[in-house]
């Protein structure tokens, strides 16, 4: 199973929105998906429920991963996204990234969040999985347009 996490420790730079157009996309193409949510206020979850109201459109289990103990895909999951909350640190970072393939950092393109984002990457750089390559990092630009000054920067 692969598995797929969006993380920055800044809110409000899209993880949820992200998390959700990766695992409706995984889910179109065929794939077994489920999305598990690690924030407390739990909006992936209140979007996984709202999304059931209609009718043919691929499944995708839900996974509240506030609560202790282990993740558990359903059997033959092929693809696990996990939407992180906002103000993870330090030896937080080590335990989500146990299992986690790909780490997507989004960030908005404002000179505070692309501060903040520096300091999270050094902290993630810093991590097990991340320094020793078990875990790629991809940066996802969110919310750019692109005839701004801060794109081209």
């Amino acid at each position: 199973m692969r598995t797929i996490m969006l993380m920055n420790a800044k809110g409000g730079c899209g993880k949820t929105t992200l998390a959700t157009n990766l695992a409706t996309w995984y889910a179109d193409e065929g794939l077994k998906v489920a999305l598990a949510d690690f924030d407390l206020q739990k909006s992936t979850l209140d979007w996984l429920e709202a999304r059931q109201q209609y009718e043919g459109i691929p499944e995708i289990q839900a996974i509240d991963a506030t609560v202790k103990g282990p993740l558990r895909p359903a059997r033959g999951t092929d693809l696990l996204v996990m939407d992180a909350p906002a103000s993870t640190h330090g030896s937080t970072i080590n335990k989500m990234l146990k299992r986690v393939d790909t780490l997507i950092l989004p960030v908005l393109p404002s000179p505070i969040d692309m501060r903040a984002c520096r300091r999270f990457l050094g902290e993630l750089l810093d991590s097990g999985r991340v320094s020793r390559h078990a875990t790629d990092i991809g940066i996802v630009a969110n919310r750019v347009r692109e005839n701004t000054i801060i794109y081209h920067d």
